[in-house]
């Protein structure tokens, strides 16, 4: 795929010639956790499994988990997504109740490596939840011959994971770009690739976030209230949604 500069590819997608319907909806990009699927509780299973076996490794007590069990999956997941990487996510959720760790590194890295084990294979009787309205709209999309892909923040493999327990994998994603970091940057990438003008496509997210990246995308913003920054405030930024139901007219 090719990868231009910001600017550059912005001067490049303006300068495409096609003979297309200006501002009709060629593709659209999905966020994925809290926009696809909803993996709070899933995600929070899976923590605390890993927490179980740091108390028997000793690299952290009782008290640890009792605590971590008392944040709210929600509350849980509102930590972890506002870390500055993957790796200081224990951390992050010790300081929120008050507790330190001994040994901060190697309880950061077997926590991150029992998670990882326990995401991929698993090992919890847990399931995440398909946002309602998700699988119609989809359909409706392919059915349409609108191309969708999905660009995340989160880790490859926990996309992939999540899409096969949500039954998701029955749709084509053209692009699923994991790790994303800058969004707008991966945005333009999707309409190079595709020989799209911005216009041409539209950003579903959750997030106010979301929505900041597709503007500088130059790109059409829909923000549905399925995620977990209280996108209300922000509603007359974009295309507001309560959730799918009502997508379909705005693309």
């Amino acid at each position: 795929m090719l990868i231009l500069p910001l600017m550059e590819q912005k001067i490049f997608l303006q300068s495409l010639k096609k003979n297309k319907t200006q501002g009709s909806t060629q593709h659209v990009i999905f966020d994925f956790d809290d926009t696809l699927v909803n993996s709070d509780e899933f995600s929070k299973a899976h923590r605390l499994l890993a927490l179980e076996v740091l108390i028997k490794e000793g690299f952290i007590d009782l008290a640890h988990y009792e605590a971590i069990c008392d944040i709210s999956a929600h509350q849980q997941k509102l930590l972890v997504a506002h870390g500055t990487s993957f790796d200081d996510q224990l951390v992050r959720l010790c300081q929120f109740s008050h507790l330190s760790l001994k040994q901060p590194e190697q309880a950061c890295k077997a926590y991150n490596r029992l998670l990882v084990q326990s995401l991929v294979n698993n090992t919890v009787n847990a399931l995440p939840e398909v946002c309602p309205f998700v699988i119609d709209t989809l359909y409706a999309l392919k059915k349409q011959h609108i191309p969708f892909s999905i660009i995340s923040n989160s880790p490859r493999y926990f996309i992939k994971k999540l899409l096969s327990l949500s039954n998701l994998t029955q749709f084509d994603f053209s692009h699923i770009i994991a790790d994303s970091g800058n969004k707008s940057e991966r945005i333009l990438e999707v309409a190079n690739f595709n020989r799209l003008d911005p216009e041409e496509i539209v950003y579903v997210g959750d997030s106010y976030t979301d929505h900041a990246f597709a503007v500088n995308a130059g790109v059409r913003s829909i923000n549905v209230n399925t995620g977990a920054d209280n996108w209300l405030i922000h509603k007359e930024k974009a295309s507001y949604i309560e959730d799918f139901k009502h997508i379909l007219p705005l693309i």
